[in-house]
């Protein structure tokens, strides 16, 4: 193995674990357990080892002290969570009327269509928004609620 380091550690976590099964119902048991079936494997040599991260998707366990923590290949890795702010403004001032915290495998468009069903229908609005926030599909969506998305320069491919 390239890490001898982890290859310890992970032989390591395996006996733990099986000495520790009788506390299966603790957070921390529950924790290593997922991890282990998540990310390693026994190779053929009987070896265990870390499964290759091609096949590891981004939904998986990140950090054992953050369970909810995700991975989202964005403008490099990014570990962790996404918020989302909605501003109302007019010429003299402004104010954050909606926010949400997410884990960040959460799509800038599902933000978007979150926001257009906690406004409901309203009388004509306009809504400026991030290209990547926009859809042809969100806009028919909206405009049936009387929303209008105006979205920056730069549209994401949806």
């Amino acid at each position: 193995m390239k890490y001898p380091q982890l290859e310890w550690l992970l032989g390591h976590s395996i006996i733990f674990k099986e000495i520790c099964s009788k506390y299966d119902t603790q957070e921390a048991f529950k924790l290593l357990k997922c991890l282990l079936e998540e990310q390693v494997e026994v190779n053929e040599e009987g070896k265990t080892v870390p499964k290759d991260g091609k096949n590891l998707h981004s939904e998986l366990l990140q950090n054992l002290s953050d369970p909810d923590a995700t991975y989202r290949e964005k403008y490099s890795g990014n570990v962790g969570y996404v918020a989302n702010l909605v501003e109302s403004f007019n010429e003299d001032s402004g104010v954050i009327t909606h926010y949400d915290f997410k884990p960040n495998t959460y799509s800038d468009i599902r933000f978007c269509e979150d926001v257009i069903d906690a406004l409901g229908e309203v009388p004509e609005v306009n809504i400026l928004i991030d290209g990547a926030y926009y859809s042809y599909k969100m806009n028919q969506k909206a405009k049936k609620q009387g929303i209008m998305l105006k979205p920056g320069q730069l549209v994401g491919k949806h």
